[in-house]
């Protein structure tokens, strides 16, 4: 697989600077630090801890290797061709008073053959509502879908963020959903995989609502 340790190498690469794409993570550093992943379906791609990843991305495997926390800033769609294995974390930052939007970014993780999550998906959290009678933004919905998906680790949708605390409109923002499309198989390996609409009860949990009556969201596993 291949590795971009630093900002010099993954410019020096001119495979990777013919499929950059400016929407998504690519040869672009952010501010924050990190690097965009690249948009070109031909790599391998193994984050390093601290990189940040939003937009479409679209590869031939995906690795987050145990011990690496990668972040996500916005809303993610990432495709892989083959597998994707989660072993580290993936977190989805939560929405804060700077922030615009006020729904936690949305994870849309996708792969022809498999994904693994041994380590964690974190959703972020919804955006509080800074006037009494407003609404709390929703938490991050995750949304994961190849033919066989394994958990024995943890997906998680976001908190929603609190509502105001009267007024008609006053609520809570609603937990993020996890929606598992495939043959779900939870922890230990040997459990019967879930072929049909289900509720899921181990290894995938819907966020919290947020404060003064947000709806909690839920984990469901909706079979191939």
């Amino acid at each position: 697989m291949l590795r971009y340790p630093n900002l010099q190498m993954l410019l020096a690469s001119p495979l990777v600077l013919l499929f950059a794409r400016p929407i998504v993570a690519s040869a672009t550093p952010r501010a924050s630090g990190g690097l965009c992943a690249p948009a070109s379906a031909r790599l391998s791609l193994v984050p390093e801890n601290g990189d940040r990843l939003s937009g479409s991305i679209s590869v031939s495997s995906f690795l987050i290797p145990a011990g690496t926390v990668v972040l996500v800033d916005e809303d993610l769609t990432l495709d892989s061709s083959s597998t994707i294995v989660i072993e580290g974390i993936l977190k989805i930052r939560d929405r804060t008073h700077d922030d615009q939007k006020i729904a936690g970014p949305a994870v849309h993780i996708r792969a022809q053959e498999s994904i693994t999550v041994h380590g964690s998906i974190l959703g972020g959290r919804g955006k509080d509502h800074e006037v009494l009678d407003g609404r709390g933004g929703a938490g991050s919905g995750i949304v994961l879908t190849a033919p066989t998906v394994w958990i024995d680790g943890t997906v998680r949708g976001g908190d929603g963020g609190n509502g105001g605390q009267r007024g008609l409109q006053a609520k809570g923002g609603t937990g993020g959903s996890v929606d598992i499309y495939g043959r779900y198989l939870a922890h230990p390996r040997t459990q019967e995989p879930s072929v049909r609409p289900t509720s899921v009860t181990w290894g995938a949990i819907g966020g919290n609502g947020g404060l003064w009556g947000g709806d909690g969201g839920d984990a469901m596993a909706h079979g191939p």
